[in-house]
């Protein structure tokens, strides 16, 4: 879409594979909605919440459902759980352990490393 914007102008029409023809403000809106529910979803991975938990949270795309963005073939669920799976390719498996699990995990890198360099500093 950023190519699209990029290269179009106010005479610019977009044919689709289906549905009506849009203009350069449907593909500004549109790209507009994806970034924005995007780093919503991003925001919730990073604090843990699986992909049932983000579904349940009707205001990440409330102002785009109020527009009927929803309603047609590709639906708010369909939507959702197409950006949470780009964002698990992106970033990976969301990580639940504890604040402490993580800092425990990190401590032991932390050792490991020291280790490796102590050993090559030696020889």
């Amino acid at each position: 879409m950023s190519k699209i914007i990029a290269i179009g102008d106010a005479k610019t029409k977009i044919i689709p594979g289906y549905g009506e023809a849009g203009t350069m403000n449907d593909v500004i809106f549109t790209n507009k909605m994806l970034v924005s529910a995007y780093k919503q979803i991003v925001i919730q991975r990073g604090n843990g919440k699986s992909i049932e938990d983000v579904l349940s949270m009707k205001n990440i795309t409330k102002n785009y459902d109020s527009k009927g963005y929803g309603n047609g073939k590709v639906t708010t669920e369909m939507f959702v759980r197409s950006l949470y799976k780009e964002a698990e390719k992106e970033f990976g498996p969301v990580d639940n352990r504890t604040p402490e699990e993580k800092a425990m995990a990190r401590l032991k890198e932390m050792r490991k490393e020291k280790e490796a360099k102590d050993k090559g500093n030696k020889k």
